[in-house]
């Protein structure tokens, strides 16, 4: 069985001719197979949309509801600017895309992504546990996580006698709420159309109390019987001891802050004092909490991002009151490809929320007054930086580079290739061998699938213009699952796959790759095996120097002091940042170990010898206390049960917890009177590299 062309691709239902995406060919040359069962409602496809103009989105309105009538969905909270989302049915697409129709909605469409998660062979399970006998301050926090402990201890404070809970709006993004905080039927926010939401006191008419769910489940001593109260509100992200919200929230609204419960100077125990700061104060903060679908968090590829993000950030704006002047966001999720230069959709959107929070004139010479409040949103770096999920072709670094798939794997596997936007790569091949497979070159604006054209497992799809970036020729590699639990999927073979670059560019501009994360968060069952580059050329070179990555490896030669000998490598640790977060409309913040000073093992980094993708963290925060304690430790989901987790996802919420306070990004740590690393050299650990690893 060899390569097929696709012929006339471009004719696939929802292909927008002048940006297409990528991963909606690739769903349909498969007939959805990787997609189906994920949506809203069944057969239902989730876009992420970029207009034309912002003076289009009325017009747009009108004709998507020509379109789909009732069978489709933009949420309220879009009236204006050019980002927005919908939910449409998948045999609609193509009208949809159509530019054509000039009454339709594609002659205002720019681009779009189809943002649906990837559905493994098996569905998730929720085990249930048995059941036993007006806005506060004026800065808003906003977390977008899995799993919201409402009523653990350190989110309650006391009202008039009765729990109330820090959490003045809980919006789920899950569709199938039987049951939701107690009531036999759930209510979805007014302007968002979809999930259930909970605000903190039920209002007549209104979705159901959080206050009211925690009073069902005070014991004769006041305390709150947590697991009982989640199982019946059914948060199925709360039936265990941990989630990753729980931490999140610890870290960033918690009473004590990290850095007076770790050891900061020798053997010195933490001081455990109070912080008493704006985020720990439920009258001077309040918290909007969106719980992302169980169903995406199935999908660690992060390909179902777009539109849900952007869902969850206009919910926590539009939840900010009169008295709102300041909205900040956490959002510790990411993903590991795009095109690392700030052009993704949901970059260019979060870029236009913050632009918006701009400042008006009253009356001519009067004081000036904020239209909207403003919108900070703090992003986790990513724990890529060792995955050996990047690599670079060009200027000395030759190919091929080797893909290695893992078998076992019930989830599709992506690459992404992203060339340089400064040049035209028409004339650029691309050469893929899968394993002991025949190999093919893919040109610019073709789309090639194999084993065979029906219920292919493999796709490759190399486009000049397309959605996911602007102005950079991407080609995406899409293998399926190497296991299938029903046998029902087409399963593509496990081992190394070859991809190379033909182009006669290569000695002056760099084309980079990146594996697409597969492997499973924090509650969720394992269903991929995380595939990763591998590095022929010197099999021992990250044993041998860590930090340096100028893009060349050591052989013997420099044990004999001979640096002719150096070898270009086409692995990198850098430019492995936050496909999400390289935008200007969001702040990314790296990990470091406290002591020695020096960056995390995992932490993301960016690049600075790249004019097109040198986006680096703004700052960095603590993520390990030492090398033998790696991560740091903070709230579980129930009672006092505390979890230690790894990762940038707890340095996020650090530095949100400085914004709340109104902190700069150098606070003084406590006791030893140094400051966090600000300098993107030391984020790499670059200026305070430690002897061993010299």
């Amino acid at each position: 069985m060899t390569w097929q062309k696709v012929q006339r691709w471009q004719r696939l239902p929802g292909v927008l001719r002048p940006a297409p995406d990528p991963y909606l060919i690739w769903a349909g040359l498969t007939d959805w197979a990787d997609f189906r069962g994920a949506a809203r409602v069944p057969h239902a496809a989730s876009l992420l949309i970029e207009l034309k103009s912002d003076k289009d989105i009325t017009k747009f309105r009108a004709a998507f509801r020509r379109l789909v009538g009732e069978r489709g969905l933009i949420p309220g909270v879009y009236r204006s600017g050019r980002y927005l989302t919908a939910w449409l049915p998948i045999d609609l697409l193509g009208e949809f895309a159509d530019d054509r129709d000039r009454k339709g909605t594609g002659q205002y469409l720019g681009r779009f992504d189809l943002c649906l998660p990837i559905v493994p062979g098996r569905p998730a399970a929720h085990p249930d546990r048995t059941l036993f006998p007006p806005l506060r301050g004026t800065v808003l926090i906003g977390v977008i996580d899995a799993g919201c402990p409402f009523g653990r201890a350190d989110l309650i404070s006391i009202e008039n006698g009765s729990p109330s809970s820090r959490i003045a709006a809980l919006w789920d993004m899950n569709h199938h709420h039987t049951g939701f905080m107690g009531r036999s039927r759930a209510k979805a926010p007014l302007k968002m159309g979809y999930g259930a939401e909970a605000w903190r006191r039920a209002v007549k008419s209104g979705p159901p109390g959080i206050d009211d769910q925690i009073a069902r489940f005070v014991s004769p001593t006041g305390d709150v019987e947590e697991a009982a109260c989640y199982a019946d509100a059914r948060m199925h992200s709360l039936t265990g001891q941990i989630s990753h919200g729980a931490h999140v929230l610890g870290v960033l609204v918690g009473p004590v802050s990290l850095r007076n419960r770790i050891c900061l100077v020798g053997d010195a125990p933490p001081s455990w004092a109070p912080k008493g700061d704006a985020a720990s104060d439920p009258s001077r903060t309040d918290i909007a909490f969106v719980q992302l679908p169980s169903s995406a968090l199935q999908d660690a590829s992060g390909g179902w991002l777009g539109s849900h993000v952007l869902d969850a950030v206009s919910y926590v704006r539009d939840v900010a009151g009169k008295a709102t002047e300041r909205v900040v966001i956490n959002l510790s999720y990411g993903c590991t490809v795009g095109p690392h230069d700030g052009t993704s959709l949901l970059e260019c959107a979060i870029a236009a929320i913050g632009a918006d929070s701009l400042t008006v004139a009253s009356p001519p010479g009067g004081p000036r007054t904020q239209a909207r409040p403003k919108v900070e949103i703090v992003i986790a770096a990513g724990n890529s930086f060792n995955a050996d999920g990047h690599a670079v072709l060009g200027r000395g670094a030759q190919g091929p580079i080797v893909w290695r798939l893992l078998p076992g794997s019930e989830a599709p596997s992506f690459v992404q290739l992203w060339f340089p936007k400064e040049v035209d790569a028409s004339s650029a091949r691309v050469l893929i061998t899968p394993p002991n497979g025949s190999v093919v070159e893919v040109g610019i604006d073709e789309v090639f699938v194999w084993p065979k054209r029906r219920r292919p497992s493999v796709g490759a799809i190399f486009l000049r213009k397309h959605s996911r970036g602007a102005d950079s020729a991407m080609l995406l590699l899409a293998v399926g699952p190497t296991e299938s639990i029903d046998g029902k999927r087409a399963t593509a073979p496990h081992g190394d796959w070859t991809i190379d670059v033909k182009w006669d560019k290569l000695d002056v501009y760099e084309v980079d790759a990146y594996v697409a994360r597969n492997d499973p968060d924090i509650g969720v069952a394992l269903r991929g095996r995380q595939s990763f580059f591998v590095d022929y050329f010197e099999p021992l070179r990250y044993l041998r120097r860590f930090i340096d990555d100028d893009g060349k490896i050591l052989d013997d030669c420099i044990e004999r002091g001979d640096e002719s000998g150096r070898k270009p490598s086409v692995l990198r640790r850098r430019g492995t940042l936050n496909g999400i977060g390289c935008g200007a409309g969001s702040v990314s913040v790296a990990g470091y170990e406290l002591r020695r000073g020096t960056h995390a093992l995992y932490s993301s980094a960016g690049r600075a010898e790249s004019p097109s993708r040198g986006t680096s963290p703004e700052s960095a925060c603590v993520t390990d206390e030492s090398s033998g304690l790696t991560g740091v430790r903070a709230a579980g989901n129930v009672g006092a049960s505390v979890f230690r987790m790894i990762g940038t996802s707890t340095a996020a919420p650090q530095r949100a917890r400085q914004l709340v306070n109104g902190e700069s990004i150098a606070q003084p740590m406590p006791s030893r009177g140094e400051s966090d690393p600000v300098n993107p050299g030391d984020l790499w650990g670059a200026l305070r590299r430690p002897p061993e690893l010299q």
